[in-house]
C-alpha cells in the first residue's frame, strides 16, 4: 500500500483526509503539534483515527528539527498544518511566522528529499477583495491581494513551492474556500454561531451578514485531494488549484438555517463591514475539474443541516 504523510492530521481537513485515505487503503502517517485552540476536538479526531490499523500518529513540531522521527520515502506528502485565523494573525504575527512560514520551509525541504509529490494548504484569503460574484477567482490571473498577515503567510508558501518545484518534484497548492463540516473549526462563522447560541453568547454579524462566502463541504474537499494525489504525477506543471464550490452563499443564510433546524436562541449584533473581510469569495474551479476531475456536489443547505445534526449530537444539545 502507498504511504502518505499528512501534517496537521488532527486538524479539521487533515482529520477528514486521513480518515478517507485510511478507508480506501493507504498507509497514513499523521503528524501534529497539538497547538490548536480546541484540544477537545483535536483529541476526538485523533481517537477516531487511532482505530485504523493503517494510521500512525507522531507528535511533532515542524518549526524545529524533526527529520529523524518521520524519515521515510512517501508516495505523497500533504502539508495541512498551519496556524489559522485572519484576525488573530494581526495580533500575533510572530506565532504565525513560526507555524506558517518556518514550518513550511522545513517541510518542503524534507519533502523534496523524501517524495516526488507535495500538496499544501493555501487559502482563498490571498485573493483579498479581488473577487466577483458571477465570475469567480481564477488561479492564473486573479490578482493576489493579501489583507491579513495570515493571507501573507500563504502567499509566501506559494512562492516557496514555486521556487522549489521542478520536473521530479511536483508541488500543488490547495486554495481552500470556507471549508465546513463535522469536527470543524470553532473559529469560523458556521461553527461559532451555533456554539455562541448554545453558550448564551452574542453572535456578531459583520456587514450584517450580507457578505458572500463560497462554503465548501469537507467531503468534497477530501475527495478532490485524493483525486489530485492520484493524478499529480501526470500533471506536467506544478501550480495552484481552487478548492471551492463555485456557489457563494450569504453568511446570514447560516442564521436562517440555525433558526429552522434547531431550537437554539440567537442574540444577534449587526456590525459594519471591516477591512479584513472581503465582501465575496467565489472559486473558479475549472482548472481543478480539467486536471483531476474535482467535482463538488454537496449543496450548502444540506451540508449545513448535516453539520448542525453533528453539532447538536457532539455537544449533547437539544
Amino acid at each position: 500500500m502507498k504511504k502518505i504523510l499528512i501534517t496537521g492530521a488532527c486538524g479539521f481537513v487533515g482529520f477528514h483526509l486521513s480518515k478517507k485515505l485510511c478507508e480506501i487503503g493507504y498507509n497514513v502517517v499523521g503528524i501534529d503539534n497539538f497547538i490548536g485552540t480546541n484540544k477537545q476536538l483535536m483529541k476526538s479526531r485523533l481517537n477516531i483515527l487511532k482505530k485504523y490499523k493503517n494510521f500512525v500518529f507522531i507528535k511533532i513540531d515542524l518549526s524545529k528539527n524533526f527529520d529523524k522521527k518521520i524519515k521515510s520515502k512517501y508516495y505523497a506528502i500533504v502539508h495541512l498544518a498551519a496556524k489559522p485565523g485572519v484576525r488573530e494573525s494581526q495580533k500575533n504575527s510572530k506565532i504565525y511566522f513560526e507555524n506558517n512560514i518556518v514550518s513550511f520551509y522545513n517541510i518542503i525541504q524534507f519533502a523534496k528529499k523524501n517524495s516526488s509529490v507535495f500538496l499544501y494548504a493555501s487559502s482563498s484569503s490571498i485573493y483579498g477583495d479581488n473577487q466577483k460574484k458571477n465570475v469567480g477567482s481564477i488561479e492564473s490571473y486573479t490578482k493576489i491581494k493579501s489583507l491579513s498577515f495570515y493571507a501573507f503567510t500563504k502567499e509566501i508558501n506559494e512562492k516557496f513551492a514555486n521556487f522549489y518545484s521542478d520536473k521530479s518534484f511536483k508541488c500543488f497548492g490547495l486554495r481552500f474556500f470556507s471549508v465546513y463540516g463535522s469536527y470543524g473549526r470553532p473559529d469560523m462563522a458556521y461553527f461559532k454561531f451555533p456554539f455562541n447560541a448554545l453558550k448564551g453568547k452574542k453572535i456578531i454579524l459583520n456587514n450584517s451578514g450580507n457578505d458572500y462566502r463560497d462554503f465548501t463541504h469537507v467531503s468534497d474537499v477530501v475527495i478532490g485531494i485524493e483525486k489530485l494525489i492520484v493524478s499529480a504525477k501526470k500533471i506536467k506543471k506544478s501550480g495552484v488549484f481552487n478548492f471551492g464550490s463555485n456557489r457563494p452563499v450569504r453568511v446570514k443564510k447560516i442564521i436562517e438555517l440555525i433558526k429552522l433546524k434547531t431550537h437554539l436562541k440567537l442574540k444577534l449584533i449587526n456590525k459594519k463591514k471591516n477591512n479584513l473581510d472581503p465582501q465575496i469569495t467565489n472559486a473558479d474551479i475549472r482548472s481543478a475539474k480539467k486536471f483531476f476531475g474535482y467535482n463538488p456536489i454537496v449543496k450548502f443547505e444540506q451540508g449545513y443541516k448535516d453539520f448542525l445534526e453533528w453539532f447538536l449530537y457532539y455537544y449533547k444539545a437539544k
